[in-house]
């Protein structure tokens, strides 16, 4: 992935954001676009994929492209937990698909992820790698300081940019924007290559008319505290089924699913913010199929999509 050198947006404010149309755009840029999904892990029976798995993954994700989108990429969350890094990397040398690949930091995996994404490294090189996080929303979740992480950041690149020699893949990390404007994690800003910020209008109990608006404030608020780095949007993206009490106002369905691809997805790619969709297919085992958790995919589990991705 050619890194996304992002020109700040339109300045936008308080009621103003709620006027912005999806037609509304950032500067232009010249370089860096690409769009792609969220995998999950493993099976959806919770088993772990095979190389071959993993390649029939990818395949199908590559057939949803559509003549404004090619979805050749693919963003991954852990590298050690059934060997994914060594699995994903020999399979996307064969697919040609390009790995965004997590290092989980928290919960005691960090350095079994860090070694695992070293192996990888080692044998097949990085012309599979698109870019790497350490870290997904610690930060959100309170599970470590900012500078705790930014120390973690910083020794990935250490083995990994200096001693394998992956100067070309970019290293950063990845939360949401609401822990990036707090001051006392501009540490781990400053450490990362490059910025992954998470953002879902339906968290925040949105109607679909007001989803586009406040992904584009996600952005910008973003963009505002990063000072130039690389950005893309890690995730955002609309479940399809399911209820929770919590968030009545968002309301899970195929049409706003649908609606919300066509307002977010295809406002990014007008404008060329690179970013990856949450997520390209349903997890029943993640929550139970009554929980908008397990079914945020824009394909069914078996690879059919629910609505056009046509932009």
């Amino acid at each position: 992935m050619v890194l996304f050198s992002f020109l700040p947006l339109l300045a936008l404010a308080g009621s103003a954001l709620a006027q912005v149309s999806a037609s509304a755009a950032p500067a232009p840029v010249t370089n860096g676009f690409t769009s792609g999904f969220n995998l999950a892990s493993v099976l959806p029976d919770g088993q772990c994929r095979t190389v071959d798995q993993w390649a029939d993954e990818f395949r199908r994700v590559q057939s949803f492209s559509t003549p404004t989108n090619n979805f050749n990429n693919v963003k991954l969350f852990t590298a050690s937990y059934c060997d994914q890094a060594l699995n994903a990397a020999q399979a996307a040398l064969q697919t040609g698909v390009k790995v965004w690949q997590g290092i989980w930091a928290g919960g005691g995996a960090y350095q079994n992820d860090l070694d695992a994404l070293a192996r990888a490294i080692e044998q097949y090189g990085t012309e599979w790698l698109a870019g790497i996080n350490v870290g997904s929303e610690e930060l959100y979740r309170g599970d470590m300081s900012a500078e705790e992480l930014a120390g973690m950041i910083t020794n990935a690149k250490k083995v990994l940019q200096q001693d394998l020699g992956a100067t070309n893949v970019p290293i950063g990390t990845a939360d949401t924007w609401t822990a990036f404007v707090r001051p006392e994690n501009q540490p781990a800003i400053q450490a990362s290559d490059i910025i992954m910020v998470n953002a879902f209008p339906y968290w925040q109990s949105a109607s679909i008319q007001d989803a586009l608006p406040l992904l584009q404030e996600a952005i910008q608020e973003t963009v505002n505290v990063i000072g130039g780095k690389p950005f893309i949007l890690g995730e955002t993206g609309w479940p399809s089924a399911g209820t929770h009490v919590e968030f009545s106002s968002s309301v899970a369905s195929v049409q706003n699913a649908a609606d919300f691809w066509r307002a977010a997805a295809c406002y990014l790619t007008r404008s060329q913010i690179p970013f990856y969709w949450f997520e390209a297919f349903d997890e029943p085992n993640k929550a139970g199929p009554d929980d908008p958790e397990s079914n945020f995919g824009v394909a069914t589990v078996d690879g059919k999509l629910k609505f056009s991705l046509q932009c």
